[in-house]
C-alpha cells in the first residue's frame, strides 16, 4: 500500500510577510535554501536584477567573435542530460542568432558516456571545424585538448563541474568553480554557464554579426538526440 507523505511544516519568519505570498509558495522558497526576502525577490523577479558579468569570459567572446567574422565552422559539444541538451540548444541557437556557422555534437550515452572524445572529434574536424565549444562538460578533457590543438583547432570550455589537479590547455574556460564561493554565480549549472556566454555575445551583437541568420545546424553523433533548431 503507498502512502502519501507530506512535508515537514516550515515555519515562515516575519521577515517574509512583506513579500504577500501564499503560504504554500513560500514554504517552497524556504525548503529550497531561498531564506531572506532578497534572496526571495531575486528568485521571483529575476527580471529586477541587474545582470552579473561572468569573469574571465572576454578570451572566449574575443576567439567566438573571430569565428563569426571569418567564417569559420564552430561545433558546440554538449552532452546528453538535461543540462547538457539545454545547454547546446541555448548556445547554438544564439550562434545562429548571430551568423555563425555552427553544427552540434551531442555523445551518444550507451556507447561514449559523460566527456569529450578524441574518436569522436575526429570527424568533425575533419569536417572543417575550427573551433570547438563545449558545454557542461570539458574541464577534465586533457587528452580531447591536446589532439585538438593538435590538428591546430581551438577550444573554449564552458562547464561547471568540479575542476581537476590540472585544466586543459584551452583558449578559454568558463566555469563557476573557479569562482570564490561567494560569488553570485558560483553555483551555475551548466547551462547558466552557457547562458553567460551567450549573454555576453548577444550584448555585443554589433561587434559579431557579419552574416545574415544560418539555417538550421549540421548535426553529428546519436540521430535521437538530433534536434533541428531554428
Amino acid at each position: 500500500m503507498t502512502r502519501w507523505l507530506d512535508p515537514h511544516p516550515v515555519e515562515i519568519p516575519a521577515s517574509f510577510l512583506t513579500l504577500n505570498l501564499p503560504p504554500f509558495i513560500a514554504q517552497i522558497l524556504l525548503r529550497r535554501g531561498i531564506s531572506t526576502p532578497e534572496a526571495a525577490e531575486a528568485f521571483l523577479h529575476p527580471d529586477a536584477i541587474p545582470s552579473t558579468p561572468f569573469p574571465n569570459i572576454e578570451p572566449a567572446v574575443e576567439r567566438i567573435q573571430l569565428a563569426i567574422r571569418n567564417q569559420e565552422k564552430i561545433c558546440v559539444w554538449g552532452d546528453f542530460d538535461v543540462d547538457g541538451q539545454t545547454s547546446t540548444a541555448l548556445l547554438v541557437q544564439a550562434l545562429q542568432a548571430l551568423g555563425a556557422d555552427v553544427v552540434y555534437y551531442i555523445p551518444i550515452r550507451g556507447k561514449e558516456s559523460h566527456g569529450v572524445h578524441v574518436e569522436s572529434l575526429k570527424p568533425i574536424l575533419d569536417h572543417g571545424a575550427t573551433l570547438i565549444v563545449t558545454c557542461d562538460t570539458g574541464i577534465t578533457a586533457h587528452e580531447a585538448v591536446d589532439y585538438t590543438n593538435s590538428r591546430g583547432v581551438d577550444v573554449v570550455i564552458t562547464d561547471h563541474h568540479d575542476l581537476g589537479e590540472t585544466l586543459p590547455n584551452a583558449v578559454a574556460i568558463i566555469n563557476p568553480k573557479l569562482l570564490p564561493k561567494d560569488h553570485l554565480l558560483a553555483n551555475l549549472a551548466g547551462v547558466g554557464v552557457a547562458y553567460k556566454l551567450a549573454e555576453t555575445l548577444l550584448d555585443r551583437r554589433p561587434l559579431t554579426r557579419t552574416m545574415k541568420h544560418r539555417p538550421p545546424s549540421t548535426v553529428y553523433g546519436q540521430r535521437n538526440y538530433s534536434i533541428k533548431l531554428p
